[in-house]
């Protein structure tokens, strides 16, 4: 039937023309001329009842008495993707032999073309097959062969390629990576090849890679690769029975098989496991096909691409680091693909109050990483003058997962005089106001139920998942980083990489706030003693008001613009005048 299955094949519309190829008629002739011949005739309760296995591409039983057909069995749809073909023989096997039991109550012949060497280890593989050997006497020939239908049958079982111990010949080393990249490494001959694969799954382009080598190597060789998914792909193809799927894995594993088939010397598949300490042998084989991979996936890029693929800086960053134009820093993160889904909308540093100096206060919230498991709760802080993150990944969001956090950012980023939060229970909880009180902290909670109040904070979790997301896609981490690794790398390069309008990071604006601007000094008049004091740096310079800031007392002052008054840099090192004239005092 499958020369006809063929003629359907190709334009799926109804008024497409179709050809009747030389195959298809000789096989509705053949069809015509066992019809003719087939008969069927009814169990005879003198005879004993047999069951014939015909072992083909498509198997099928049938139970029989001598030379007379009684049923036909046939296999059954596989739902595993890669089905064992002796395992569906003997879940054939097993339902001819029920049949036969329920249709004459006695035990039954089952003839297989199997050795008895081989019919032995097969019993003792499948459960099948060993259920089979109760349920029937099990033999090698049958007496139904002999009928003209069944006369071009052959029950030869094909040699199989892969061997179960290793063979004479060289040991070659596959790896791949998601980035389209496969390796293959010739130990004996010390040929590296790098291939480009169509797919952008690891798993895919093992088994390309290993397709690739079974091409390129048809002598007797041994095959090392680190992915146990393609070994034990290529330990049970060769016996199973693809199912017609249009998926692009089901093409890969169909030539993969059909390469198989048609090689003439054996193989051997081994796994190892991949970036071990330990030296030689074939551990040194595979860090050879290692980084042959990692080599290549970087081919010519400059420093700054360099820089981009490993840290995903934005294109402010590299435009400072590097000394670009706007346009060449732009391009560069254009073209990464891991960047592009993060680039709208634009950062943005929220609209919520801001420290006025280093650690005057601070937002903190949770955030979940399912991907990082019972590491997912991942609490972050922001320094919101300089905006400063520091994350820590806790098993939970509880009140003393919320202290161990705080605990952790105090050892980096000091103790600071408020933290905001939202109303959470690890933060709405007595312990933590207790925890707070007893360092000094004033704690300050926003508005129920409202998060726009956490904009700082809710912002920095945005950036740093996607931040995460994009290191995790990349070549440094090519099959799965750490959870506390990933979240390291990507504080470094959001504390100490990324550059504001002045070419400051974060940490820079943390541990140099004077550096970040050239504050105006004014000398400002206390209204209550009238008393003129400062200098003080000025913070905000509005219509017909100042806004100062008093270190002396660590907070921001209002004050109208006719009681303060702006002094050079070199009137600043002198002492303030005790007592000046405001312009209430100047004559008319």
């Amino acid at each position: 039937m499958q020369p006809l299955y063929d003629i359907l094949k190709g334009n799926s519309d109804l008024n497409s023309p179709r050809a009747w190829t030389p195959a298809a008629k000789a096989a509705v002739s053949q069809i015509f001329s066992l019809a003719a011949q087939a008969q069927t005739a009814r169990w005879d309760p003198k005879g004993r009842i047999e069951v014939s296995l015909v072992n083909q591409q498509s198997p099928f039983c049938v139970i029989h008495q001598g030379p007379k057909l009684l049923e036909f069995v046939y296999a059954k749809k596989a739902h595993k993707v890669l089905p064992n073909y002796y395992e569906m023989l003997g879940e054939l096997a097993l339902a001819a032999v029920q049949r036969a039991v329920h249709l004459s109550g006695q035990r039954p012949l089952l003839y297989s073309n199997f050795e008895p060497g081989q019919r032995e280890a097969i019993m003792q593989t499948y459960w099948s097959w060993a259920h089979c050997s109760q349920w029937a006497e099990i033999s090698p020939h049958s007496s139904c062969l002999l009928l003209p239908m069944l006369e071009q049958i052959t029950l030869a079982p094909p040699q199989r390629k892969v061997m179960g111990e290793p063979v004479q010949g060289s040991n070659v080393f596959t790896d791949a990576t998601k980035n389209y990249k496969a390796s293959i490494y010739h130990e004996a001959s010390k040929e590296i090849t790098v291939l480009e694969t169509p797919y952008d799954s690891t798993q895919k382009n093992e088994l390309f890679a290993i397709l690739q080598a079974c091409r390129k190597y048809p002598e007797p060789i041994n095959l090392i690769s680190d992915s146990l998914y393609a070994v034990k792909v290529l330990k049970c193809i060769e016996d199973a029975v693809l199912q017609p799927h249009k998926s692009t894995i089901s093409s890969l594993l169909r030539e993969l098989q059909q390469i198989l088939l048609q090689r003439k010397n054996p193989l051997y598949i081994l796994h190892v496991y991949s970036h071990q300490s330990t030296s030689g042998g074939i551990f040194e084989g595979n860090d050879v096909a290692d980084r042959a991979l990692q080599c290549s996936l970087l081919p010519g890029l400059t420093p700054p691409e360099q820089a981009h693929d490993f840290l995903h800086l934005p294109a402010s960053s590299l435009r400072r680091l590097y000394g670009l134009t706007r346009e060449q820093a732009r391009q560069i993160v254009r073209r990464c693909v891991r960047c592009v889904p993060f680039l709208p909308p634009p950062p943005s540093k929220g609209i919520n109050p801001r420290g006025l100096f280093p650690n005057a206060l601070w937002q903190m919230d949770v955030t979940h990483v399912s991907d990082f498991g019972h590491l997912k709760y991942m609490h972050v802080s922001i320094n919101t003058h300089s905006s400063f993150l520091s994350a820590t990944l806790q098993s939970g969001e509880a009140c003393r997962h919320v202290i161990a956090h705080v605990l952790s950012c105090l050892t980096v980023m000091g103790k600071p005089e408020s933290i905001k939060t939202d109303n959470g229970l690890g933060y709405a909880g007595t312990a933590f106001r207790s925890f707070c009180a007893t360092l000094g902290i004033s704690h300050v909670t926003g508005i129920p139920y409202n998060p726009q109040g956490q904009g700082i904070v809710e912002r920095a979790h945005q950036t740093l998942k996607n931040t995460i997301t994009k290191l995790r896609r990349g070549a440094f981490y090519p099959v799965k980083g750490s959870p506390g690794n990933l979240v390291s790398h990507a504080l470094f390069i959001l504390n100490f990489l990324q550059l504001d309008g002045t070419g400051k990071s974060a940490a820079d604006r943390f541990w140099h706030p004077e550096s970040q601007h050239n504050y105006a000094k004014v000398l400002w008049k206390d209204p209550l003693t009238n008393q003129w004091q400062g200098p003080n740096p000025v913070l905000i310079w509005g219509r017909g008001s100042v806004c100062i800031y008093i270190k002396e007392k660590q907070a921001a002052h209002w004050l109208p613009e006719r009681l303060v008054k702006q002094v050079d840099s070199c009137e600043m090192a002198s002492p303030p005048p005790v007592n000046l004239p405001s312009r209430e005092d100047k004559p008319l």
